[in-house]
């Protein structure tokens, strides 16, 4: 919130996003869902629908990456009319991606895993910083 104290510009763009994102209630129905099902017709109700009809094992990793594309979706209209100390806050706030990359990197390596698998990419070529991880890719060990 400081951030948005010092930078002025910062102000209406940041009350706009809060409005845009889930609200108390939806937020607490998809935390309290009982099933997966009741999950996704929640989860249908949000900006962040997909078009996923059931819930198993096998898709979760495209529900994941359907959430992240719609996330990036709305990320970058937002970037896109923004001035130049949003941009930097939104960028700023895309490294967390970066580093939840690099855990997945290593708990993929000391499984003895293929790393690729469990690389989000999407927000790495937004950022136009996916030289990072594809360097970490050849790695044989997590030293």
């Amino acid at each position: 919130m400081s951030s948005v104290l010092r930078r002025p510009t910062l102000g209406p763009r940041v009350r706009g996003l809060r409005i845009k994102e889930l609200s108390r209630d939806k937020l607490i129905s998809l935390i309290y869902a009982n099933t997966p099902d009741e999950f996704l017709n929640i989860l249908k109700t949000t900006p962040y629908s997909v078009a996923i009809d059931k819930l198993t094992r096998e898709n979760i990793q495209d529900l994941r990456k359907e959430l992240i594309r719609i996330y990036l979706e709305r990320i970058k209209s937002l970037f896109l009319g923004a001035s130049n100390d949003a941009k930097a806050v939104i960028m700023a706030s895309l490294k967390y991606f970066e580093y939840e990359n690099i855990r997945n990197l290593t708990i993929a390596v000391k499984a003895g895993k293929n790393p690729e698998d469990f690389i989000i990419w999407e927000p790495l070529e937004f950022t136009r910083r996916r030289h990072i991880i594809a360097g970490l890719l050849g790695a044989k060990s997590a030293e």
